[in-house]
């Protein structure tokens, strides 16, 4: 689809592959949707108009799939629709090799994907499986939408599964490194969000977390 050289063109097959019958479109799109993430956002210096139209009318169609709305209440999905998800948020599940993120740090792109990846962790970070997404995709490239929005899509999430041990049991740790990350990265946050940070800590903590409880003492000890 990177190859197809105008957007009506791509949009024409993209709507051809979402009209096959019930989960086929899921297993089209997990691999078509990775190559064009590869081959036409993520290599290119510079991403093309339409290839960012392009990639808004796939995202969409995963955005708006009853899937969706399934996994934003936990519940299963299909493993094929799982990989489309993961790619909205620049990841990839590679077998042997776990969840990997595309978009690395630095990368000058990828603040004209801020609406996607916005919906993206809306809708499919408070998905026990699909939170890995999430945690990948802020320790890379989407370390730069720190403070904000970043600690607001954190502290959604937070509220949203704040009594959910379950979710914090898997996920928990995977939290932590998103926070030590931004920390690292900025030390400033400490001061500057430290409440913000303090407040999903707490949550972690009070899940049983046990890197939480280091986590506001390293905040304590920036903020002292």
């Amino acid at each position: 689809m990177a190859t197809l050289d105008d957007e009506a063109s791509a949009v024409a097959l993209l709507d051809q592959i979402v009209a096959l019958p019930e989960e086929a479109p899921s297993h089209v799109l997990q691999h078509a949707m990775r190559t064009f993430m590869l081959d036409a956002l993520l290599k290119p210096a510079t991403v093309e108009p339409h290839h960012r139209a392009i990639w808004g009318r796939m995202t969409s169609w995963v955005f708006e799939n009853p899937q969706a709305e399934r996994a934003a209440v936990n519940n299963h999905i299909d493993r094929e629709f799982q990989a489309c998800a993961f790619t909205t948020m620049f990841c990839a599940a590679i077998e042997f090799r776990g969840v990997l993120c595309g978009a690395e740090r630095g990368w000058a792109n990828i603040t004209q994907f801020e609406d996607i990846i916005a919906t993206a962790i809306a809708r499919f970070g408070t998905h026990e499986t699909l939170f890995l997404g999430v945690v990948k995709l802020l320790q890379a490239g989407g370390i730069a939408f720190f403070p904000e929005p970043a600690l607001g899509w954190l502290r959604t999430i937070a509220l949203t599964r704040r009594s959910d041990q379950a979710f914090w049991g898997s996920n928990g740790d995977g939290m932590v490194e998103i926070l030590r990350a931004a920390i690292s990265n900025d030390p400033s946050l400490a001061r500057s969000h430290g409440s913000a940070i303090m407040f999903i800590a707490d949550v972690l903590v009070d899940n049983a977390v046990r890197g939480a409880g280091f986590l506001q003492q390293e905040l304590s000890k920036r903020q002292s």
